[in-house]
């Protein structure tokens, strides 16, 4: 009776703080919209297959969602904007590709800084643009990477300069969130950004995880041994790199989507076949829906050892290893010593030469 009770109570907790979402659109096109697809990270709010020229969506969430919207079968052309709290409109000229909102102060607040965000970044795209041209010299290269680099400081520190002026849209929140996970920003001004949030933030669940990740010191280089790192397994038990070793080296392997996974995994088949004896191969996706996480590794049948926390990109994982793209690699020795990381393409012969 206890457990039902504790149960209860937090289902009624949830409740009280879910935000119920209702979004009446229009379309004007010049061209027939048979279709409109509204999804998040692989979660669908929206899906018809017919004539959607008007219409509302309605959808419960815990925390402001930022999806994508894709008109018509062909997936070319597609808009973002944020599920919130409350009712708003949105109207959609596929003509022209524009959009625009009445009652939303959270998109009213992402255009602009996109605005700004894309006007910065002119001079990058043409930076860019000459990186991709052929015969290009080493030391050109160097160049353009080093400009590219320089216009997305700029980009970055203006989105911050903006945010820690008007810390109280749910923009500030997706900002620590993405450059946490990212490891790019400096700590201190995200735990400045974060002490400036509203109160009525602290319900959020993104909240939660970017205070659990501003508090993690630790982070595993070469030479750190991972005695503390358990990696819970898709079977349900756990991976110790130290204890449950069994005379193997680990390689972890760090990735970005099932969808990716499944591609990444079909270039590696090979080299976890041959090497499979040597290595345990320990998969960390970022994925956040269990059941989704599920699917794919019963898809992709590749029998490695699948690890996910479910935090996306506040993953500790991600923090404690230092993961910013992926894929990235780390080797680890019989003993659970990190004997390499940020690998990041990986092959049969480069394995081996790693094998002490």
């Amino acid at each position: 009776m206890k457990k039902l009770t504790t149960i209860l109570f937090l289902l009624s907790t949830i409740s009280s703080f879910a935000q119920n979402v209702t979004l009446n659109y229009k379309i004007i096109s010049n061209r027939k919209t048979n279709a409109m697809h509204l999804s998040s990270q692989g979660k669908v709010y929206y899906d018809v297959k017919k004539s959607a020229t008007t219409g509302t969506i309605k959808a419960t969430i815990l925390e402001p969602v930022k999806v994508v919207l894709v008109l018509n079968e062909n997936m070319r052309k597609y808009y973002q904007l944020w599920l919130h709290d409350g009712v708003y409109n949105v109207e959609i000229n596929d003509s022209t590709h524009t959009i625009k909102f009445i009652n939303s102060m959270l998109n009213d607040a992402y255009y602009a800084e996109k605005h700004t965000r894309d006007s910065l970044r002119v001079f990058e795209e043409a930076f860019e643009e000459q990186l991709n041209a052929q015969n290009i010299s080493v030391d050109e290269k160097t160049r353009l990477q080093a400009q590219t680099d320089s216009v997305e400081n700029v980009v970055t520190n203006t989105g911050y300069d903006n945010l820690i002026k008007n810390p109280t849209t749910f923009l500030a929140i997706d900002f620590l969130r993405y450059h946490i996970g990212a490891n790019d920003f400096n700590k201190q001004k995200l735990n400045n950004l974060f002490n400036k949030l509203p109160n009525e933030f602290k319900t959020f669940p993104t909240y939660t995880l970017c205070k659990e990740a501003l508090a993690i010191n630790k982070i595993y280089t070469v030479g750190d041994t991972l005695k503390d790192v358990n990696f819970k397994l898709s079977t349900g038990k756990y991976f110790n790199a130290c204890k449950d070793a069994n005379g193997k080296y680990t390689y972890i392997d760090f990735h970005t989507g099932c969808k990716f996974k499944i591609k990444f995994y079909e270039e590696m088949k090979s080299t976890r076949k041959t090497l499979n004896q040597q290595i345990n191969f320990v998969s960390v996706s970022d994925e956040t829906d269990y059941a989704t996480w599920l699917r794919y590794i019963k898809q992709d049948k590749t029998k490695w050892l699948n690890t996910c926390d479910f935090k996306g990109d506040l993953s500790p994982y991600h923090i404690q290893f230092n993961v910013y793209e992926f894929p990235t690699g780390i080797l680890v020795n019989k003993q659970g010593v990190i004997i390499k990381n940020n690998i990041k393409e990986i092959d049969l012969t480069t394995l081996k030469n790693l094998l002490e």
